[in-house]
């Protein structure tokens, strides 16, 4: 995923980097061992929600997640959009 901002940029995969002009975001681990500790973690945080405990993201969370992703798609599109229309 890339995210481009006014003043910075940031690109990631969602788990082993993050690449930015922004030095001090940067981050780049070991892509397997990440992955490993990754699912280990999901694994563990869904069998805590199994028995009740409230470790995990709520769905509420989620679903606004999801809707920002959204906006940002529907943004984009406008703007290729506008683009489009300035070279005519």
């Amino acid at each position: 995923m890339v995210v481009v901002g006014t003043k910075h940029t940031i690109e990631t995969d969602g788990f082993s980097y993050l690449r930015s002009d922004l030095e001090v975001l940067c981050f780049d681990g070991n892509e397997s061992a990440v992955y490993k500790r990754a699912i280990a973690e999901q694994d563990v945080h869904f069998l805590e929600a199994c028995r009740g405990k409230a470790t995990y993201i709520p769905r509420a969370e989620t679903e606004d997640l999801m809707r920002m992703l959204q906006q940002f798609q529907t943004l984009n599109s406008a703007k290729h959009d506008i683009s489009r229309l300035d070279r005519s």
